[in-house]
């Protein structure tokens, strides 16, 4: 239960009276005609938790958008609930609900963590224990913030998962290259967050990207072909030929080996013997070149 909620008391207050946080976490306040549709359909369900102004009116700490959305309505007054707080509790208050209810992206945590500890000089694991997160969570959302700013802006608006986001974080130090990944994945020649690691890791150790996207496509590869064992889907005769196709040759793991006929497989893989030294291709129980490798 939201704690406000114990003093149920709702006061209706003019919109013109209720100003915005300078600390609201929010920046992007997302689409105020749906929310105000919905309002016009179901009522406002919850009332705007606000905190009175020294200077007059009041401050909101939590309903920035059903305040908009109201207002797209043409309304005058807002139903409210006030409650006494000081700005340190204001901004716990606003970081919690706007957390729990799933309203800020990735981006505008990171900005919201920031300045929460800038302004009250705590620590990253005491803000996660006050928002009851783990550190690593807070941490990440942050690091978000030493990625470039159109890289910032995909996150934000949902165009790049977050996971994509923490794994280009690896190397932060080679902007260039995050830059280039991350119009890989937005173009889709770099799909899901396993071909995106598999970048990354490549890079770390040196390869450069067209390098590093040849080895994340041949590792997709590689777990495809383990799908396909596991589910029965393909016999190993069929497998080779695939395998031989796509001239992956004898580095290939199979990884799903659970089938008795499969140890056959890795065998073969594991001593080099799927490559035919005669023509240099994949073969095992037929031949392609007059040679028959078992």
């Amino acid at each position: 239960m939201r704690f406000y909620l114990k003093f149920p008391i709702v006061r209706h207050i003019p919109l013109d009276q209720l100003h915005d946080s300078p600390n609201q976490p929010r920046r992007d306040y997302g689409k105020i005609e749906e929310l105000a549709q919905s309002i016009k359909s179901a009522k406002l369900r919850e009332p705007i938790l606000v905190r009175p102004r020294a200077q007059g009116g009041y401050e909101i700490v939590h309903g920035h958008r059903r305040k908009r959305a109201l207002q797209h309505l043409g309304a005058l007054m807002a139903p409210c609930y006030v409650q006494e707080m000081g700005d340190k509790e204001a901004i716990e208050v606003a970081l919690n609900q706007n957390i729990q209810d799933k309203d800020l992206n990735p981006i505008e945590e990171g900005i919201a963590f920031k300045e929460y500890m800038e302004i009250f000089d705590v620590s990253r694991r005491a803000l996660a224990r006050k928002i009851g997160k783990n550190a690593r969570y807070v941490i990440d959302r942050v690091k978000l913030l030493m990625l470039p700013e159109d890289i910032i802006d995909k996150v934000a608006s949902g165009d790049m998962l977050f996971s994509n986001a923490i794994s280009l974080l690896k190397i932060i130090d080679k902007k260039i290259d995050v830059v280039d990944i991350a119009n890989k994945i937005e173009t889709g020649e770099l799909k899901g967050s396993l071909q995106v690691d598999d970048v990354v890791d490549a890079m770390r150790i040196g390869a450069d990207i067209e390098e590093a996207v040849e080895l994340a496509k041949y590792q997709e590869f590689k777990r495809d072909m383990a799908k396909k064992i596991a589910n029965g889907g393909n016999s190993v005769k069929e497998l080779l030929k695939e395998i031989q196709s796509r001239q992956i040759g004898s580095d290939v793991i199979l990884e799903a080996i659970k089938k008795s006929n499969l140890n056959i497989v890795k065998d073969m893989l594991k001593r080099d013997l799927l490559v035919c030294q005669k023509c240099g291709e994949s073969h095992l129980f037929w031949s392609c070149c007059g040679e028959m490798l078992a």
